[in-house]
C-alpha cells in the first residue's frame, strides 16, 4: 500500500473510520465476499466494522485496489473515501 494513503487512513476519526470500513464491506459483499471471509483472508483483527483499527481498513483499502477500487471510490457515499481515492491516483 502506498504510504500517503496508509497515512491518510490513520489519520482518520475512529467514527468515521467505522463508516469507511462498512463501505468497503458492503462493496466486497457486493462481489460475494462476507466479512467473515474477509477477516480470515487478510488477516483483519475483527470482522465487525466499528471495531477495527487503522490497520484493518489499510488491509481492506489495499485489497479493494486498481481499476475496480477506483470504480468503488467513485460510487462510495462517504467524503471520507473520496479524500482517499486522491491517494491511489
Amino acid at each position: 500500500m502506498e504510504p500517503e494513503l496508509e497515512k491518510a487512513i490513520a489519520q482518520i476519526k475512529p467514527n468515521e473510520r467505522d463508516d469507511v470500513a462498512k463501505e468497503f464491506f458492503s462493496h466486497l459483499k457486493k462481489r460475494g465476499l462476507s466479512d467473515r471471509d474477509l477477516e480470515k483472508q487478510l488477516g483483519l483483527s475483527t470482522h465487525h466494522a466499528s471495531r477495527m483499527k487503522a490497520d484493518d481498513v489499510s488491509k481492506l483499502a489495499s485489497f479493494t485496489n486498481g481499476e475496480e477500487a477506483l470504480s468503488f471510490y467513485g460510487r462510495a457515499s462517504s467524503p471520507i473515501i473520496h479524500i482517499l481515492m486522491s491517494f491511489k491516483k
